[in-house]
């Protein structure tokens, strides 16, 4: 029955799906297991397109003229610019990535989809940066002799 009240259907409808819980989850459940092929295939694109997006947004930023996300190569790795997406990551200023996530997220393992919706969400924030795994783990191992020299 269509209501003409948009508020009025909302509250009806919130109102049938929390009297009839088992219903929705054994609906919910049947359409997960019949289409789990279909959902993960749009979940890898929609994951995919999402952290080009941001990827792109922060090459930008030291690249303007970048027309694909690529290594911000603050160590002088690479001669060509390295574009292979699957191997690209998010720097954090203050190499506190961990910290960072523990604090957005109650847990320092929500990295990748969670983080790239949580920078698009707060308009992409200053201080990020786009690396390779290479040039991460440089920034880590450089982060490691400055710990290790100020211990000494």
């Amino acid at each position: 029955m269509p209501y003409a009240d948009p508020v009025k259907e909302k509250a009806y409808k919130k109102k049938y799906r929390s009297t009839h819980k088992k219903e929705f989850k054994e609906y919910a459940d049947r359409f997960y297991q019949n289409h789990i092929g279909a959902l993960a295939k749009y979940g890898r694109k929609h994951l995919l397109k999402l952290k080009t997006e941001v990827m792109l947004h922060y090459t930008q930023i030291f690249d303007s003229a970048a027309t694909e996300p690529q290594c911000a190569n603050p160590f002088g790795e690479h001669k060509e610019p390295y574009t292979t997406l699957a191997a690209l990551t998010i720097d954090h200023p203050n190499d506190n990535g961990a910290e960072e996530r523990r604090k957005l997220f109650g847990t320092r393992l929500r990295a990748g989809a969670p983080f790239y919706r949580w920078l698009k969400k707060h308009n992409f924030p200053d201080g990020y940066r786009v690396l390779c795994f290479n040039c991460q783990w440089i920034s880590r191992d450089k982060k490691l002799q400055r710990m290790t020299k100020k211990s000494l």
